[in-house]
């Protein structure tokens, strides 16, 4: 279980963040617009449709209604129906589906719901059917009462292997290992079900898209120009098409993974792996160019279609919202939840006006806090704020800086690596570990911070030096600290006026943890603190942790809390076994509202791995008889 902050210890100060230079972060859609595909062209989806997949949009308990949506995939233009009705009375009357899009012969299918619960607390089943061709598809979800204050819910990201990640270690973790977990948690009987499932990003991983032959030609090419003015082509566009098509048909076929997006519904932000790599960070002449702006447009249009059921269209009727035009003219898709009476889920798309030198445009980080502002009600004791990359962690401003020399001088690359080596090694000695060689190097530090190699390969392709661009992906990169600690200052200002706690969420950095951010000073208690913010670092359901060493650096490194201002500490919990800050295996987090003081129960449930001699044969999907331990942090509301 959780303890509160030390109030009251000596830290040391961190730098302080001044504003980037904004050259280079306008934003063009020009060279977006779709060349268009073949006529003849058609994509093929497993057993002919995908599907169904649940969403969460609103919820009323004056009303009380739950409203939602239905997803189906259909590989024809037959159009599916639907029959629902509720454990408490008459069948609800069965929607026309909307066809959302057409992807030659694929026709995304959204049956819009607005169903009513019950008064009083607990929860109530409704049963469904999706009739398709010569197949009836039956599934149930849960939905909470109006006057039911403790949600259950989900929050999970790093949902795919990198492609570094050999077969051999893919099979004795097994895929969906701790999927199946999750499900088996959603089913107890003794528990209440999952009303809501939280995806943080990387959903699907769309790495290996770089592998396309069209794509492999275009890293081959000589010169800046050359690469950014590099024509997108028709048959780009099919061959980008069929992947994305391919990627989640593929993943969201699986027998798990079908029952799960089909009983609980999906909430979720998108980060670079349901893009590619790093997406946003790359430099100008990449990030800018013709390929890499539509290669992001179609990667876009398909989270909107899988993973939030809109359109660009849709977007703005459907709740999400942005305030700019980003590169691949796709907008960015933030938009703001209720989680029951108490709690707001602000949902940030942190990624599609993503640049080296911004994470939101100015604008939209001005939207984001009216529109939090319009919603908060005399009722709203918690603010959740979801994104990609968590806000707080283990700092590695040391490896920031000494990248951005090696970026400006690269034939310091051996001077730079023994710096670092020399600081990973220093502290790996402490913790019983080791650093060798700048290769060594180079892949300890990104394992640090999430990073895998596809990023690496393209840079490298390009002669950059990718180190500087893997750490800007990072909220304390130094061209985003400015950024960082306004947005901590507004939402600081937000939990004060309010009286509202403000809690973030995110993944990325496949490790679990807890930070947190809390007031320098002993005249505080964690229940009047405003400036008390946890951060929930749920990663990866999926990919693969760090080594150990590279865990035991990064565990040196969190131990150390920072003060970012007068009156601000932040620090990394002292959560897992010896007070290690965090948690270098598998895992997922179970959400549950607590009565007392309108809490709430964060409960990181991670895997003890078991090794195995040697990899069975075929894929493995799932490793029975893992064990899984769960860590507690309990967030209080402010009084």
């Amino acid at each position: 279980m959780s303890v509160f902050p030390p109030y009251g210890i000596e830290v040391g100060d961190a730098d302080v963040p001044t504003i980037p230079s904004t050259e280079g972060a306008s934003f063009s859609s020009e060279g977006t617009v779709s060349p268009g595909l073949p006529s003849a062209i058609s994509f093929a989806l497993p057993d002919g449709y995908l599907g169904p997949f649940l969403t969460y949009r609103s919820f009323s308990a004056s009303k009380a209604t739950w409203t939602g949506s239905i997803l189906f995939v259909a590989s024809s233009a037959d159009a599916p129906t639907l029959r629902i009705k509720s454990e408490q009375g008459p069948v609800v009357a069965s929607p026309t589906p909307r066809s959302l899009s057409r992807v030659a012969n694929i026709v995304f299918y959204r049956f819009d719901l607005t169903v009513p619960t019950r008064r009083g607390t607990g929860f109530v089943r409704f049963d469904y059917e999706i009739e398709y061709g010569s197949k009836v598809l039956g599934y149930s979800f849960h939905v909470a009462a109006a006057d039911e204050k403790n949600w259950t819910w989900t929050h999970w990201s790093c949902a795919g292997f990198s492609t570094d990640v050999e077969p051999e270690r893919r099979n004795q973790l097994g895929k969906f290992t701790l999927w199946a977990d999750l499900l088996r948690a959603h089913k107890d009987t003794s528990t209440p079900p999952f009303v809501l499932n939280v995806g943080g990003g990387d959903q699907v991983y769309a790495d290996a898209v770089m592998k396309l032959p069209l794509l492999q030609e275009w890293l081959e090419l000589k010169g800046k120009d050359t690469r950014k003015d590099h024509p997108w082509t028709a048959e780009h566009e099919a061959d980008v098409t069929r992947f994305y098509v391919d990627l989640y048909g593929k993943e969201y076929s699986h027998p798990i993974m079908r029952e799960i997006v089909a009983t609980i519904p999906m909430v979720c932000v998108a980060d670079d792996h349901d893009i590619i790599d790093g997406f946003g960070s790359y430099p100008e002449y990449i990030q800018q160019s013709n390929v890499f702006r539509n290669l992001g447009r179609i990667a876009l249009n398909f989270i909107a279609l899988f993973q939030h059921q809109t359109t660009p269209a849709l977007a703005e009727s459907d709740g999400f919202f942005s305030a700019s035009t980003t590169s691949t003219g796709v907008p960015a898709y933030n938009h703001i939840r209720a989680i029951g009476p108490h709690t707001l889920l602000a949902a940030l798309d942190t990624r599609a006006e993503r640049t080296p030198t911004q994470v939101f445009a100015p604008a939209t980080r001005d939207l984001i806090f009216s529109r939090l502002s319009a919603q908060l009600t005399n009722e709203t004791k918690h603010i959740l704020v979801l994104t990609g990359v968590p806000l707080i962690y283990a700092r590695l401003e040391m490896m920031d800086t000494a990248a951005d020399v090696l970026g400006k001088v690269k034939a310091s690359v051996n001077a730079f690596a023994n710096t670092v080596q020399g600081f990973f090694g220093s502290i790996a000695n402490k913790v019983g570990g080791s650093s060798e060689g700048v290769d060594g190097t180079f892949t300890n530090v990104k394992m640090a911070v999430g990073k895998t190699g596809l990023m690496s390969s393209i840079l490298n392709r390009f002669g950059e030096v990718e180190l500087q661009d893997d750490l800007m992906d990072h909220w304390t990169h130094k061209n985003h600290g400015y950024e960082r600690t306004q947005l901590i200052y507004r939402f600081q200002q937000l939990a004060e006026q309010h009286r509202v706690r403000v809690t973030f969420v995110g993944g990325d950095v496949h490790v679990g943890g807890a930070g947190y951010l809390f007031t320098d000073g002993t005249n505080v208690t964690p229940f009047n603190d405003h400036r008390l913010m946890y951060q929930i670092i749920s990663s990866a359901i999926i990919n693969v942790p760090p080594p150990s060493v590279v865990a035991k650096i990064v565990n040196g490194i969190a131990r150390s809390p920072v003060r970012i201002d007068g009156r601000t500490v932040e620090a990394m919990h002292p959560l897992f076994e010896d007070e290690g800050r965090i948690l270098a295996s598998r895992n997922w987090c179970a959400v549950r509202g607590l009565d007392a003081e309108l809490g709430l129960r964060f409960e990181i449930r991670g895997e003890v791995a078991k090794e195995e001699e040697s990899a069975k044969e075929g894929e493995v999907d799932v490793v029975e008889g893992v064990e899984i331990v769960p860590y507690a942090v309990v967030v209080p509301a402010l009084a």
